[in-house]
């Protein structure tokens, strides 16, 4: 692309040069503009998203775990709604494999009868269904994809002993769960969060954190840590990528957001202009809800097998990160969930 950008210019310039062609103002701004496009089409092209699912994780399989099932969403618009192509989330389940977890799928909506005694119910990635109901002015009703009924479900099942990893994401991926962590007692912030210390990808601002237990983000005295009972799973390090806001009792975080960090909330036409700061913010959440446990991440990305290539940089999403301890972190947090 670059050689054809190159050739565009020399060719310009030699047709000037032996006044072959006369060019008006127009042509010239016509033949810049094109330039100007590959170059912006190469730049772009600079950033691609790759799965890697080449990772192993060694450790011992839990002695506890027997015909545990891991429940996942296919019913509502989520990450899995076609899970035989996603190789985003290979490594996820290849670790719940491992553990001796069941994979099994659910295609019907979560009502009394098809949510399973001691399987944990996975949702990853819940955006609202966009329905317009004006075209002239344009008015959007953002509504969840979860029923009232389903709601109302879920959340008796899991205080009766049901177990639920949910995930979010960034607006507007992540905002079809709010009435679910409403009923739950999580607040959320819709958009995604920022820190001058922890820059995004090309100075984006959706942060990039790096969680650890020198910088206090990692919190050890949560059970899903603390009661880990095969230290080769400890976790030091976590990796987490542009997400949006949850908080509940401190005591409930897992992953904490740094003091001070700024929810970017979108608004008129998606451009991200409120701002709200708190030192409350938290990444990864789990706590018991009446009989029952939930861990809630405020990203989907963070137990994803992903490269995110910029130039010569990889950046990794992030289970698969030679760097962080995402994928113990994972295994610990199903071990939570299903004891």
């Amino acid at each position: 692309m670059i050689y054809k950008i190159t050739c565009y210019f020399i060719y310009i310039a030699a047709l000037i040069h032996k006044k072959q062609m006369h060019f008006s103002k127009f042509a010239v701004l016509i033949l810049f503009l094109r330039c100007m496009v590959c170059i912006s089409v190469t730049t772009a092209q600079q950033i691609q998203v790759i799965s890697d699912s080449t990772y192993t994780l060694t450790f011992r399989p839990s002695k506890n775990i027997s015909n545990k099932t891991l429940l996942i969403d296919t019913y509502h618009k989520t990450v899995f709604q076609r899970p035989q192509k996603d190789q985003a989330n290979e490594v996820m389940l290849k670790l719940a494999r491992q553990d001796g977890f069941r994979i099994d799928y659910i295609n019907k909506p979560h009502l009394k009868e098809n949510l399973q005694s001691g399987a944990i119910l996975l949702i990853e990635g819940l955006p609202n269904e966009q329905i317009i109901v004006n075209e002239h002015p344009k008015a959007i009703f953002q509504k969840s994809p979860l029923s009232d009924a389903e709601v109302d479900n879920i959340t008796r099942w899991i205080a009766n002993g049901g177990r639920l990893f949910l995930f979010l994401s960034h607006y507007p991926n992540g905002s079809g769960g709010k009435p679910l962590l409403e009923a739950l007692g999580v607040r959320f912030r819709d958009g995604g969060a920022s820190h001058p210390n922890f820059p995004g990808i090309n100075g984006d601002p959706c942060a990039w954190f790096t969680m650890t237990l020198d910088n206090g983000l990692i919190n050890n005295n949560h059970p899903v840590l603390s009661d880990i009972k095969d230290q080769e799973l400890s976790v030091k390090t976590a990796r987490f990528l542009c997400a949006t806001a949850i908080f509940r009792n401190p005591e409930d975080v897992i992953l904490a957001f740094p003091k001070g960090t700024t929810h970017l909330a979108p608004y008129e036409n998606e451009r991200s202009e409120l701002r709200e700061t708190s030192d409350s913010y938290a990444g990864l959440l789990g706590f018991v809800f009446g009989k029952g446990k939930v861990i809630i991440s405020s990203d989907l990305g963070v137990f994803r097998n992903q490269k995110v290539i910029n130039g010569n940089m990889v950046y990794y999403n992030t289970i698969t990160d030679p760097k962080a301890d995402n994928a113990k972190l994972l295994v610990n947090c199903l071990r939570w969930l299903s004891e």
